[in-house]
């Protein structure tokens, strides 16, 4: 299991393309994803986003996806994505409605 001085790209499920988007507002370990907590984080990391105008090169850089909530929940937990449980992928989906809602994205 990974400890919290772990750098983001070394985390399960997320990898160097996470890392810089997570770098990018500051978030660089597994301790720093802890410390904020899995939606701050994910929050914290599309508002980042939106401000800098990021988007990915498939335009999907400022939606507002639950998968990435799930990834950052496994790489916490150390679990694959895809074994998160129902009802925080409910969670999840829920949060993002309410945030693609809040910032048209």
């Amino acid at each position: 299991m990974p400890d919290d001085c772990t750098p983001i790209a070394q985390l399960r499920n997320l990898g160097v393309a996470c890392e810089r988007d997570l770098n990018a507002v500051q978030i660089y370990t597994l301790g720093d994803i802890k410390e904020l907590g899995i939606e701050k984080t994910f929050e914290v990391l599309m508002l980042g986003r939106i401000a800098r105008g990021a988007r990915h090169r498939n335009g999907g850089g400022t939606t507002f996806n639950a998968v990435y909530l799930y990834a950052l929940y496994g790489a916490v937990h150390d679990i694959d994505w895809r074994a998160i449980p129902d009802v925080k992928k409910s969670r999840f989906k829920e949060l993002t409605a309410r945030m693609r809602k809040e910032h048209g994205s």
